[in-house]
C-alpha cells in the first residue's frame, strides 16, 4: 500500500471513530477555512469544500480569502470571490473579509459589510504589521455600526 493509501485509510478510521463519539445531532461549524488562491500556489476549492463539508456533516464555517496574487488594490477581486462564495452556499459559510492597511481599509471593511460579510480577517505576518500597529486603531473603532441579524 502507499503512504497516501495508508493515510487516507488511518483518516477514515478516525472519521469513523469520531463521528461513533459525536452525540446524535451534533452540529459541527468548522471555525476557520480558506477558499481561494495563495501567492504560495496553495488552493482552496469551492466544490471540493462543499463535497467535504457533506461528507463530514459541517454545517456552518467561517470562510476567508487567501494571500490572493490579485489582493492589490484593498483585496478587492478576493473580497468580491468571497462574498459570492457564501452567497452560493446558502449561508453555509460565513464570509470574513481581508483588508490590507495601506489600501483603504476603512472604505473596504465598510464596503464589504454593507454587502454581507460577518467579520474581518487581519493577518499581521502576511501583511506585515503588529498589534501596536496605529493603522489598526480606526479599523475597530466604533462606527456606529449595529449588528445585523441575518434574515
Amino acid at each position: 500500500m502507499t503512504a497516501l493509501g495508508r493515510a487516507l485509510e488511518l483518516v477514515a478510521r478516525y472519521d469513523l471513530e469520531v463521528r461513533a463519539l459525536l452525540p446524535k445531532d451534533t452540529e459541527i461549524f468548522d471555525a476557520h477555512l480558506h477558499l481561494g488562491r495563495d501567492i504560495d500556489g496553495m488552493v482552496g476549492d469551492y466544490d471540493q469544500l462543499e463535497t467535504l463539508m457533506s461528507q463530514h456533516s459541517i454545517t456552518h464555517a467561517f470562510m476567508f480569502c487567501l494571500d490572493e496574487p490579485d489582493r492589490h488594490p484593498a483585496f478587492r477581486a478576493a473580497n468580491d470571490r468571497t462574498l459570492a462564495y457564501a452567497a452560493r452556499s446558502g449561508r453555509r459559510l460565513i464570509p470574513f473579509v481581508r483588508l490590507d492597511l495601506n489600501e483603504s481599509p476603512l472604505e473596504e471593511a465598510a464596503r464589504c459589510l454593507d454587502h454581507g460579510a460577518r467579520g474581518i480577517k487581519l493577518h499581521p505576518r502576511a501583511q506585515g504589521f503588529d498589534a501596536a500597529d496605529e493603522r489598526l486603531a480606526p479599523v475597530f473603532r466604533d462606527r456606529g455600526r449595529t449588528a445585523r441579524a441575518d434574515p
